[in-house]
């Protein structure tokens, strides 16, 4: 079996403002006709939105007014690879390898597709120890 990954972010208007954890009350899609390739998630970042990280689930999300963002990030897509790995799936696969951050935008360092690098540094690591 194979699971797949997204590297795109999912976005919502809100409701309320007051209103942003996981469950809100939505009125519909968000920005970018509800779709957001991971270097948009990371722009409307950089503009001010607020990160948050819902423990249980291991994702992180992103807000400002009623602007609400799901997305994966280098820290949730390892817990999911290394989850996997675990469980015994036979593979995965990731939406598009467009919707990575290919501009080197999102990272300091200009590192590009940095969720598809970390990826693939937990696949190749488990393959050195097995």
């Amino acid at each position: 079996m194979l699971l797949g990954l997204g590297t795109f972010g999912r976005s919502y208007k809100l409701s309320s403002t007051r209103l942003h954890g996981p469950y809100a009350p939505i009125t519909g899609p968000g920005i970018h006709d509800g779709v957001m390739t991971f270097a948009q998630v990371c722009e409307f970042i950089r503009h001010g939105a607020q990160v948050n990280y819902v423990r249980e689930a291991q994702v992180p999300y992103a807000h400002k007014t009623l602007d609400w963002v799901s997305y994966e990030n280098e820290q949730s897509l390892a817990v999911k690879v290394r989850w996997l790995l675990q469980e015994g799936f036979l593979g995965l696969m990731t939406s598009s390898l467009n919707q990575d951050d290919w501009g080197g935008q999102c990272r300091k360092d200009g590192l590009t597709f940095p969720l598809h690098r970390t990826i693939n540094r937990i696949l190749r690591m488990n393959a050195l120890l097995n």
